[in-house]
């Protein structure tokens, strides 16, 4: 596996990758928008992105895309085309990495200028969760939101500002079971009962949310009593709930609307 430029990528590139044994490769894409590639200086087009994906898919390879919401001139329109743009080339796998701002860079260099704001990290993991949540029902796998964690990033001198936190993943993932619980609860009219949330064990701490926060804007949205947690359900993505007026069943397939 590798990752490299869309402008990196030829025929003839391909033909040594194959001989090498490489099975998988991952376009540093970061955005659809010719505009935002051209701010940040990437050096490439959306049309370059379009030609190299297809030359990758017609060796044989395993295709990957990278994206970075928030990038300057960014918005929302944009993100979106990237999604769709990204739906149109169907590649096998997509990372997900919100920008960050750090020290050293001409990125850095702006921001201290007060010449760009990045994403909160409210926006970054609703925008993250919401391309997620497309990429799944198209049956593309998300290996990653967020970047990873690591020393040089949490030494507190690196990162100048942005989204980043070691459990973004984690964050994205809890955003898309509140907008499932919300849905499910809107049909509900129990209120300051007792709610019973049935969930698969290794979903635990994505339905919670991070620090509990999912339990918190639903008890504050919703008015329940107190939330109680059962990891008794097989099968990840799905979650059941029950009150003393029945049983409400849903997964992030049938997430709609979002």
């Amino acid at each position: 596996r590798l990752s490299t430029r869309p402008d990196a990528i030829d025929d003839t590139i391909l033909q040594q990758l194959q001989q090498l044994g490489v099975k998988t490769i991952e376009l540093g894409a970061q955005s659809f928008d010719d505009q935002v590639l051209a701010l940040a200086e990437r050096g490439h087009t959306a049309a370059m992105i379009h030609q190299a994906a297809s030359k990758i898919h017609a060796f044989g390879f395993t295709l990957g895309i990278q994206l970075m919401p928030g990038l300057l001139g960014d918005s929302w329109r944009s993100i979106v085309h990237s999604l769709l743009e990204t739906l149109r080339i169907r590649p096998e796998l997509v990372r997900i990495y919100p920008v960050i701002v750090l020290e050293g860079t001409r990125l850095g260099e702006l921001y201290k200028e007060g010449r760009f704001t990045p994403l909160s990290m409210e926006k970054a993991v609703q925008y993250a969760a919401m391309m997620k949540l497309f990429f799944m029902r198209a049956g593309i796998r998300v290996i990653r939101t967020g970047l990873q964690a690591s020393e040089t990033l949490d030494d507190g001198k690196t990162i100048l500002a942005g989204p980043y936190h070691p459990a973004f993943g984690e964050m994205t993932d809890a955003w898309l079971f509140y907008l499932m619980g919300c849905r499910i609860f809107e049909q509900v009219a129990a209120r300051g009962e007792t709610l019973v949330l049935h969930h698969a064990p290794e979903d635990a701490s994505r339905i919670r949310g991070n620090k509990n926060t999912n339990t918190i804007r639903w008890k504050e949205k919703y008015g329940w009593k107190e939330i109680v947690f059962c990891g008794d359900l097989v099968g990840k993505g799905q979650m059941t709930a029950e009150t003393a007026q029945g049983r409400y069943r849903m997964n992030l397939d049938l997430l709609q609307g979002f």
